[in-house]
């Protein structure tokens, strides 16, 4: 006997209701079983992450040590041989071009320090000094003739006035206190010279007697 329409229509639903019960069932099955794996992973997982954490500090010290920051080398160094931040030594740069010591004049900070660094004074350190002093002279475009007498030349006229003279009197000030007076002086009565051509040059706090100075300037 066939069941009336409206009896069929509330079957159908009641069994639609089911199905949809069934699928929420499962539904909310699955996420309880996923939150309960991702718990047990957590569990196993963090205590593990942690103990790499703590073990990876001293185990990257072993595998790659960190160098200790470098320090700023001394003049004594520089003149020993030890290389600058630029890769120079002393004896590189004694042999540069004038375009390379153009370059990077930072070496004069420490070929011709103004702090007083006591081992310095004694050989062979001082002879360094010179040797570097010769060099910045020739830079320069003048020379140490006779020992203690500052030459000029036709390129000084030039060099003078391209290059920033301000290292000349620092250099001057080195020179007497490392106990290079003979040469700090010479260079300072060259310096006075100049002047009257370079109004730039800054002379040392100490020169000689104008009067004793002579006329021709590039003498």
């Amino acid at each position: 006997m066939t069941k009336p329409f409206t009896e069929r229509i509330w079957e159908s639903q009641q069994s639609d209701g089911t199905m949809i019960s069934i699928v929420k069932s499962g539904v909310n099955g699955l996420c309880m079983l996923l939150s309960a794996l991702a718990s047990v992973v957590m569990a196993v997982v963090t205590p593990i992450i942690v103990a790499v954490d703590l073990a990876y500090g001293p185990l990257k010290s072993l595998i790659c040590p960190e160098k200790p920051p470098k320090l700023p080398i001394s003049s004594k160094s520089f003149y020993d041989g030890e290389a600058l931040d630029s890769g120079a030594t002393f004896n590189e740069v004694v042999g540069w071009t004038n375009d390379q010591i153009e370059k990077d004049s930072s070496f004069l900070y420490w070929m011709f320090p103004q702090h007083l660094e006591e081992e310095l004074m004694q050989k062979p350190y001082s002879d360094q000094m010179v040797e570097g002093f010769k060099r910045m002279l020739a830079f320069y475009g003048l020379t140490l003739q006779d020992g203690l007498k500052i030459k000029t030349s036709d390129e000084t006229k030039v060099r003078f006035e391209q290059l920033d003279l301000s290292s000349l009197t620092k250099i001057h000030d080195s020179l007497k206190l490392y106990g290079h007076r003979d040469l700090a002086d010479a260079l300072s009565k060259r310096l006075h010279k100049l002047q009257g051509n370079h109004p730039t040059i800054e002379l040392p706090e100490q020169h000689p007697d104008p009067n004793s100075i002579e006329l021709d300037v590039f003498a």
